[in-house]
């Protein structure tokens, strides 16, 4: 709830990647049609299909990207949001070079399920597609740090890559090098613009650290204040009530031990104890299948944070809460407590 400012500021980078979008096709349409007639415009609509399935690859690194990180940034993870920038540029590297090999290699066959053998445009289709499918190698790294980017919350950065990969040096670059090559040009354009796009991620870097380095710990932009201690972070893996209960105990301990008053101490442990009672009656039981609760806690300065992930049915307590607090306190008192405790202490729910 604390982060709905946020989270709604980070949704504009959609909006604004389809109005580019729109822009970016109309002013390549025009590029095209005043270098080559409507046989290039023709050609651009072909490509953009293969194209559309290689983009595909990186938005979706790009959405594991944002859920990932998101979820490691309110947990104060730094080590893993340090491995998740590694892991992630690596295997999109690994996953879209081979989708471009494939694409290049299956060009001719690709064109031809369009045009004819015959079409005088045939192979001037087969360069554009393959020339097309290389920019996608630079894109996909893009998306993957503008995703990435937007989970850690530096939304100034994540709308400043979706204007320059989206339209402004894309678009810039296919004009300037199409006057300057001719129809070829626009896709060289292309490429140039999202290369142009990853120097400036690395600018952004150099603006964050003072130094670029070719090392995940550099381009994962944490401050260095960013994650809690180990000790002050406490887990439990919980798969069935008495390790709930445990797990409730001994946090009520842990934050004893941190200096925190009683009563949030045993708030915060009825929170957890509750909460982990109904994800094993309802999540655990839901498809009869086998599940795991694990359940993180976080104290930093005045801050506890809760944490809990589990691979259930979806279940939202605070919907709960809200929707049966009306039921009399016989019947609610449970959530009636997990409902205040979140107020009064900024609990957020991961």
């Amino acid at each position: 709830m604390e982060n709905t400012d946020a989270d709604c500021c980070s949704g504009r980078s959609g909006l604004y990647e389809l109005r580019l979008l729109f822009l970016r096709v109309y002013c390549f349409n025009q590029m095209f049609l005043s270098l080559g007639g409507t046989d290039a415009v023709a050609v651009y609509s072909i490509v953009s299909v293969p194209g559309d399935i290689l983009y595909r690859v990186g938005q979706g690194s790009g959405d594991v990207a944002l859920t990932i990180a998101s979820l490691l940034f309110e947990e104060e993870d730094r080590r893993s949001l340090v491995e998740l920038v590694r892991v992630m540029v690596r295997y999109s590297l690994l996953l879209i070079c081979g989708a471009v090999l494939v694409t290049c290699a299956t060009a001719p066959w690709i064109i031809s399920l369009y045009l004819g053998g015959d079409s005088h445009v045939f192979e001037g289709a087969m360069t554009a597609l393959r020339l097309f499918s290389v920019s996608f190698i630079p894109s996909c790294i893009v998306c993957v740090f503008e995703h990435y980017f937007q989970g850690i919350r530096h939304l100034k950065i994540t709308h400043l890559l979706v204007v320059c990969d989206g339209f402004a040096l894309t678009t810039s670059m296919g004009w300037i090098f199409g006057k300057l090559l001719g129809l070829n040009g626009i896709w060289y354009g292309i490429i140039t613009g999202q290369v142009a796009t990853l120097l400036v991620i690395s600018l952004y870097v150099w603006k964050k650290a003072r130094k670029v380095a070719l090392s995940a710990e550099v381009y994962s932009c944490l401050d260095s204040g960013f994650g809690a201690d180990p000790g002050d972070i406490l887990d439990f893996t919980v798969t069935d009530r008495f390790g709930a209960t445990a797990a409730s105990e001994k946090m009520r301990v842990f934050f004893l031990g941190k200096v925190v008053r009683a009563r949030e101490s045993m708030l915060v442990s009825l929170c957890t104890e509750e909460i982990a009672m109904n994800i094993l009656a309802h999540g655990f039981t839901a498809d009869h299948r086998k599940h795991t609760l694990e359940i993180r806690t976080v104290h930093k300065g005045d801050r506890l944070t809760l944490h809990f992930r589990d691979d259930c049915v979806l279940f939202d307590p605070t919907a709960y809460a809200a929707l049966h607090l009306s039921s009399g306190p016989d019947q609610a008192c449970a959530w009636s407590c997990i409902w205040w405790t979140k107020r009064c202490m900024s609990i957020p729910w991961a």
